[in-house]
């Protein structure tokens, strides 16, 4: 008697199938846990993760509220997984200066997208460029003429006017149906131009012109 005709005979054969299944999947299981456990044995301190979710499950509706519960338990900074996708939370002002200012140069490098990846402007772009040269220009030029006190300042009086025709447009369409959402876009959106290229690249008026007809 052979051992198929053994296994058979006894009803073995599926029993014996789940089992060495059941190995299988352990051995691939421990030996991808080793694998990332090596990877990330140099991460800050985090909450236990579950398989193929991670911590996802800890986040909830409201993530910023389950974040600092979690950095109240593990430091300011925490380590999570986002599925395959590990995350690095900092919950504090000396951790947020320590990314931000202090090691910025090893921590700006980022995923682009591939749909990005394809666009020609990309290599002139302040979000998806590369951490080089060309891109820490721009960076220097936002801060100092966009977005530093002293260009805020300067540029309140232009704000109030933007808003000042906003408020104004409304008063003009009361009783018409409007896309606040698109009215306050185009605000903003004529901010920023008017302060990089002088002049307004949006016009309300013409934007619900077609409603009117």
């Amino acid at each position: 008697m052979d051992i198929t005709s053994f296994l058979r005979d006894n009803n073995l054969a599926f029993p014996l199938f789940m089992l060495s299944t059941l190995l299988f999947i352990s051995l691939i299981f421990k030996q991808t846990k080793l694998i990332f456990s090596k990877a990330i044995k140099n991460l800050p301190p985090g909450p236990p993760r579950l398989p193929i979710i991670g911590n996802l499950h800890q986040v909830g509706d409201r993530p910023h509220v389950s974040l600092a519960n979690l950095a109240q338990s593990f430091g300011p900074l925490i380590s999570l997984r986002f599925g395959t996708q590990h995350v690095v939370v900092a919950s504090s002002p000396e951790a947020a200066m320590g990314i931000l200012k202090t090691q910025d140069r090893h921590l700006s490098s980022r995923i682009v997208p591939t749909a990005f990846q394809q666009a020609p402007l990309i290599p002139h772009s302040l979000i998806w460029s590369e951490c080089n040269q060309t891109w820490k220009s721009l960076r220097t030029l936002c801060r100092a003429e966009l977005f530093s006190a002293k260009a805020l300042e300067a540029h309140s009086r232009l704000r109030e006017e933007k808003l000042a025709k906003l408020v104004d447009f409304l008063r003009r369409e009361q009783g018409r149906v409007i896309d606040v959402e698109d009215m306050v876009f185009t605000t903003l959106f004529n901010t920023l131009s008017c302060i990089i290229f002088g002049k307004d690249m949006l016009y309300l008026w013409q934007r619900y012109a077609r409603f009117r007809r």
